[in-house]
C-alpha cells in the first residue's frame, strides 16, 4: 500500500480541479442539500451531471471537510486506489499466501492506468474499491455457504451502480459463477439464493434512481444526457447500451458517444472535457522531448487519435484510435498495451498451470475458487474491452484487479511447478521469457524508452530464466539462488509498467481522460503538463483565445435579482464560470448542448419571472457569413467536442476543438429553436462590453502540435467562427454598464 500511496498522492496538487465538469458539480452540491442529493451540475439546480450521485457525494463530503480545493476533490479516488491494493492483497494472501498477496498488491499499485485514474476526480477507481468489497463478500459467502454474505456482495454491486451505473455490473458474471459452482448447496437452493440476491441488487441499484424519477420534474434538475429526463433511461441507454454493447450489435442506433460517432474519430483523448490548470499552448509546437518519437504511424507524437471519415465497423465506432481496433489482441496494442497489457500473459500462464492441477470435484477448495473468481472477472471484462466500440482508456481500471490477482496466483503456481518433475519444470522460465517478449513488443514504438528499457528487460529476463534452467538441469537445491532467480525475473517484468506508472507524477496527467506513458511527456513538451496556471479559457468552444474574466465581471456588475448569472449553450461553457464564481449558470442543453431541456416558451417564462437575463449563444447565420459551403457543412457538426479532418482544404482539419454544444442525440433542433428565439427577441450586448478580444483584427489560435491532424500546417479558424459567440440581453429595458 505504501507504493500505491506514493504514486497516488505525490504531487497530486498539480492536477488542479481535475475534470472540470465534475468539479463544478461538487461546488454546486456544496451549495445546498437539494443540489447535493440530485447531483446538480450548477448551483441553481437546473441540470444534473450524467452520472449517479453516490460517487460525487464522497467528493463533496471531502470538499466540505478540507475546503473546495482540487486535491480535496481528488483525495477520495487516491485513497480508493490505495485501499484497493490493500483489499486485493488480503484476498490473495488469504488463499495463496503472503508472497502471492504481495505480488498481486504490488502489480495493482503500479498498473499504469490505475495510477493515472487514481490521480483524477473520475469515479472509476472508487468503483473498483467497491467491487473489490463485493469480491471479499462473495468469497465469504462461498466459504460459509452464507446467503447473508451473498446478499452483501450484491448490495456492494448495487452501490457501485450508484457510482457509475451499469459499469458495476461487469463483475456480476464472476460473482454468480463463483457462487453457483463454489458453494456446497443443492441446485435449487442456489437458484433461490441467486434470485433473492438479484432482488437485492436491483433494490440497491435503483434506490436513488427511482426517487429521482418519481420526483416531480419541476422541483428537481433535468437528468443530463437522458432523452426523457429519467435516471433509469440514462442508465439503460447512454450509460448502458451505448457503452456496453459491441459496436456491430448496435449499428443504426441513434445516439453517439461523446467525442465520436458518424465514423469520425477524435484526435485527442483530452478533448472531450479539457483538463484543469493546463496553460494555453504556445503558437509554435514544441519539439518532442528526447525519447518521445515524432512523426506519424506508430510514433507517439503522431495524432493520439487520428481523424478519419472511415470507421464505424465492428469495434470501430468513434474511438478506434484511442483504444485500438477490436480483436483478441486489443489489450496488447499500442493504445492499450502500455496501460494494462504488460503482465496479462504472465497471469494467464499461471492460471493455465493452476487449472492443469485441479482435481475433482472442481471449485470446492479455496485455491480453485480463487482461480475461478479472478479468471471469470478477467475474461468477462476482456471480452468487453476486446469488442466494445466505445470506451475510454481509463475504463481499464476495472480489469486491473483481476490481472493483479492472477499475477499473484501465477507466482506461486509457477514456482511450485518449477519444483515438479516433467515438462512443468520448464514452464516458469518460458513464461518469464514470453512475458518479456510481449513487453518488448509494447515498448518498440517508443524510441528512447525502448532504447533504455528493452536491453535491461532482455538481460534480466534471460539471466533469471538461465539461472532457473541451470539449477533444474543440475538438480541443485539452493533456496537462495531460487529466490534470486524469481526476484530477478519478477523485476524484469515489473520494470516497464512501473516506468509507465510514474509518468503522471513527472509530467502531470490528463484528468478528463487519464492515461500514463510517454504520451504525457509529449504533452509536457508542448506546454500542457506544467504547473503554471492556465488563463481562464472558455472550455470546449474552439479554445481560440476567448477569456472569461471580462464576461464574469460584466455579468456580476449588471446582474440584479436574477436567479441565474447567465445561460450558456452547454456545460462546457458553464463550468469555468461556476468554478470561478459559484453562481448559478444555466447549461441550456446539458453537457453536449443536445438535451431537450428548454423551449422558447419556457425561456420566455423564465425571463418574465426574472430568473435569467443574459444568454450566451452561438449565432449561426452571422457566423456563417463568408464561409465556403463545405466549411458551413462541417461547422454544422459542431458540438462533438472534437476536430474533424473532414475534407482537405476546409480549414477545419487542424484547428482546435470546436465543442460548440450541439450534440447528435436528437436535441439539436430544439437547441437551434431556442437559439433562434433568443436571437430574435434579445438585444445583442456590444462585444467590447464583455469580450477581452473585442476589436482584435485576428484572434491568434493556439497551435496544437500534439493534436495535429493529417493536414499539413496549422490553419487558424475562420474569423466568422471565432466571433460567433454572442451575448444577448433579454431584458434590455434595464440599464446595463460595460465591465471595466
Amino acid at each position: 500500500m505504501s507504493v500505491s500511496f506514493l504514486l497516488n498522492f505525490l504531487r497530486i496538487g498539480r492536477e488542479g480541479f481535475g475534470d472540470k465538469y465534475y468539479a463544478a458539480a461538487v461546488r454546486s452540491m456544496l451549495a445546498s442539500w437539494h443540489n447535493f442529493f440530485f447531483a446538480s451540475f450548477d448551483p441553481g439546480g437546473f441540470v444534473t451531471v450524467d452520472k449517479p450521485a453516490a460517487g460525487l457525494w464522497v467528493q463533496t463530503l471531502s470538499a466540505a471537510i478540507f475546503g473546495f480545493k482540487g486535491w480535496a476533490i481528488i483525495l477520495p479516488q487516491a485513497l480508493a486506489g490505495a485501499l484497493s491494493v490493500g483489499v486485493l492483497y488480503a484476498l490473495v494472501k488469504k488463499v495463496y499466501g503472503r508472497t502471492a498477496g504481495l505480488v498481486g498488491g504490488f502489480v495493482l499499485a503500479v498498473t499504469p492506468i490505475t495510477v493515472a485514474a487514481s490521480r483524477t476526480n473520475q469515479l472509476d477507481v472508487l468503483l473498483v474499491a467497491i467491487l473489490l468489497a463485493a469480491a471479499w463478500a462473495i468469497t465469504n459467502a462461498v466459504e460459509r455457504s452464507s446467503l447473508g454474505w451473498l446478499l452483501a456482495a450484491m448490495a456492494f454491486v448495487g452501490m457501485g451502480f450508484n457510482v457509475k451505473m451499469l459499469a458495476a455490473y461487469t463483475v456480476l458474471p464472476a460473482i454468480v459463477v463463483l457462487y453457483f459452482f463454489g458453494v456446497r448447496l443443492k441446485f435449487w437452493k442456489k437458484i433461490r439464493h441467486l434470485a433473492l440476491a438479484g432482488v437485492v441488487l436491483l433494490a440497491v441499484s435503483l434506490s436513488w434512481a427511482l426517487i429521482v424519477d418519481t420526483t416531480p420534474e419541476d422541483v428537481r434538475p433535468y437528468v443530463d444526457s437522458s432523452k426523457n429526463n429519467s435516471v433509469i433511461e440514462l442508465a439503460v441507454d447512454w450509460n448502458g447500451i451505448n457503452r456496453l454493447i459491441p459496436q456491430w450489435l448496435r449499428r443504426g442506433r441513434p445516439g453517439f458517444p461523446r467525442g465520436g460517432g458518424l465514423g469520425f474519430r477524435p484526435i485527442n483523448p483530452a478533448n472531450s472535457k479539457p483538463q484543469a490548470n493546463a496553460p494555453a499552448p504556445s503558437a509554435k509546437p514544441a519539439a518532442a522531448p528526447q525519447g518521445v518519437p515524432s512523426g506519424t504511424g506508430s510514433k507517439i507524437n503522431a495524432p493520439l487519435l487520428k481523424p478519419s471519415i472511415t470507421g464505424g465497423g465492428p469495434g470501430g465506432g468513434g474511438f478506434a484510435n484511442e483504444t485500438g481496433q477490436a480483436g483478441v489482441l486489443r489489450l496488447f496494442g499500442r493504445q492499450l498495451g502500455g496501460q494494462i497489457g504488460w503482465l496479462i500473459v504472465f497471469g494467464l500462464c499461471g492460471v493455465g498451470v493452476a487449472v492443469s492441477k485441479m482435481k475433482r470435484p472442481l471449485f470446492k477448495d479455496p485455491k480453485s475458487r480463487a482461480v475461478l473468481l479472478w479468471s471469470v472477472w478477467f475474461f468477462s471484462m476482456a471480452v468487453y474491452f476486446s469488442t466494445s466500440g466505445f470506451f475510454h482508456r481509463y475504463y481499464l481500471v476495472l480489469i486491473a484487479p483481476s490481472i493483479a490477482a492472477l499475477c499473484g496466483i501465477a507466482v506461486v503456481e509457477l514456482r511450485d511447478s518449477w519444483h515438479q518433475r516433467g515438462f512443468r519444470r520448464g514452464v516458469l522460465p518460458a513464461v518469464i521469457l514470453a512475458t518479456a517478449a510481449v513487453q518488448i513488443m509494447i515498448l518498440r514504438p517508443y524510441q528512447a524508452w525502448a532504447k533504455n528499457l528493452i536491453p535491461v528487460i532482455a538481460v534480466l529476463s534471460l539471466t533469471a530464466a538461465g539461472l532457473l534452467i541451470a539449477l533444474r538441469a543440475k538438480g541443485v537445491t539452493k533456496p537462495a539462488l531460487e529466490k534470486t532467480g524469481l526476484a530477478v525475473g519478477f523485476a524484469s517484468l515489473i520494470l516497464a509498467p512501473f516506468a509507465w506508472a510514474v509518468t503522471p507524477l513527472i509530467y502531470g496527467g490528463v484528468p478528463s481522460m487519464p492515461f500514463a506513458g510517454p504520451e504525457l511527456a509529449s504533452r509536457y513538451a508542448n506546454g500542457a503538463g506544467t504547473n503554471a496556471p492556465a488563463p481562464m479559457m472558455r472550455p470546449g468552444a474552439m479554445n481560440e483565445g476567448f477569456r472569461t474574466e471580462k464576461l464574469i465581471e460584466f455579468l456580476r456588475k449588471n446582474r440584479k435579482n436574477e436567479k441565474f448569472l447567465v445561460a450558456v449553450p452547454n456545460a462546457r461553457e458553464a463550468w469555468d464560470i461556476i468554478l470561478e464564481t459559484g453562481a448559478p449558470v444555466i447549461a441550456m442543453g446539458g453537457f453536449l448542448g443536445s438535451d431537450k431541456i428548454l423551449t422558447p416558451e419556457k425561456v420566455d417564462r423564465m425571463v418574465k419571472n426574472g430568473e435569467v437575463r443574459y444568454f450566451l449563444v452561438r449565432v449561426f447565420p452571422a457566423a456563417a457569413a463568408g464561409l465556403r459551403p463545405i466549411q458551413l457543412a462541417a461547422w454544422s457538426l459542431r458540438g462533438l467536442g472534437i476536430v474533424f479532418n473532414i475534407i482537405p482544404g476546409t480549414g477545419l482539419g487542424s484547428g482546435p476543438a470546436l465543442g460548440m454544444g450541439v450534440g447528435l442525440r436528437g436535441g439539436r433542433d430544439a437547441q437551434l429553436e431556442v437559439e433562434r428565439w433568443i436571437e430574435k427577441n434579445g438585444t445583442p450586448v456590444p462585444d467590447e462590453a464583455w469580450r477581452d478580444d473585442a476589436g482584435s483584427a485576428r484572434v491568434k489560435p493556439p497551435a496544437l502540435g500534439q493534436f495535429r491532424s493529417g493536414n499539413p500546417g496549422q490553419r487558424p479558424l475562420p474569423a466568422a467562427m471565432r466571433n460567433a459567440l454572442k451575448l444577448y440581453d433579454l431584458r434590455p429595458e434595464t440599464k446595463v454598464g460595460p465591465a471595466k
